[in-house]
Order: C-alpha cells, then structure tokens, then sequence
C-alpha cells in the first residue's frame, strides 16, 4: 500500500554561491515507486549538470535528452527551474510543462509569471528551451508549486483551484 502512494511532486534549492540560489520544483506523470524514481533521477541530472557549471539552457537540455533515453514507459516530468541572485533580485528561469509559477506581493496580489518556450521532460529530444529573465522588486514573492496544492480536494470532493489559491496567497504576510 505504502508504494501506491509514494509520489513524484519535488522540490530541490541549492545555494551555489554568496548571491544565487538554484531552485527547481517538478512533478513527474504517474504514481508509486516508477514515479519516485523517475523524480529522483530528474533530481540527480539536474544537480549534477548544477555542479558542472551549466547554464540552464543546457541544464534542461542535457536533463530532458537523458530521460528521454531508454523512455520506454513514456514517463515525463513537468519542471521548473531558476537561478535567483538574493542580492539583485535578477533570475533566470525555464519553465518545461510546470503550473503557472507566481510572482507578486499582499498588496497587489499574484499573477502567473511569464511562460517560456518549454515542454514536458522526456517526451522530445534535442529540444531547444527558452530561457526567461526577470528581476523581483522589493517586497515580491516568488511562489513555486505543484498541482498537488490547486487539485487538492476538499470533503465534497472540490477542487481547491488556481483563484483560490492566489486569493488565499494575498492574505498571507
């Protein structure tokens, strides 16, 4: 029973120098132990392409062609990923397949932050992902997620959504 609900929803960060932090949230297609090990081999690539020195270009791609490799149960991961300078606020990002990530604050509320050209992990080789840029002001949120928070259900089997959501995040300090 305990192997059914083991899941592939991850979060990783890592703090790679003085000023930035990698940061990268997924959510791997399927249930149980084939789930779980899929999302920890998209883990292991992306932190090993991390501790090379690629950029994320090359993380997605490298990371997307090797779970490509050998896919013969058609698995694919949703991800995230960014590059965070805390002393700039700048961060690059790639956005392959993964829920509308939000940008925003209390005062004026969260909105997606903008997509880029990106597609679900493993399902496409020698795909080329768009990197996209962005610099937090003062005050903003970064807020990263899986679909395991908007499709999370309530006694009367509902839905929490994505309104909500971003509703409940503006009343958050």
């Amino acid at each position: 029973e305990a192997a059914r609900d083991v899941g592939g929803d991850f979060f990783d960060a890592l703090v790679l120098d003085e000023r930035r932090i990698y940061l990268a949230v997924g959510d791997v297609s399927g249930k149980g132990m084939p789930a779980s090990l899929f999302m920890v081999k998209t883990i292991t690539l992306m932190r090993d392409c991390i501790f090379r020195g690629c950029n994320l270009g090359e993380i997605a791609s490298n990371v997307n062609n090797s779970l490509c490799e050998g896919n013969d149960s058609n698995m694919f991961t949703t991800v995230f990923i960014a590059i965070l300078n805390i002393e700039t606020g700048e961060f690059e990002y790639i956005s392959g397949g993964h829920n509308p990530i939000l940008i925003g604050n209390q005062k004026n509320g969260y909105e997606d932050l903008e997509k880029t050209q990106g597609i679900l992990m493993g399902v496409m080789p020698d795909f080329l992902f768009t990197v996209g840029k962005r610099t937090m002001k003062p005050g903003e949120t970064l807020v990263l997620y899986t679909d395991g928070v908007t499709e999370a259900e309530n006694t009367a089997q509902e839905l929490f959504g994505d309104e909500p959501f971003q509703k409940l995040l503006g009343t958050l300090p």
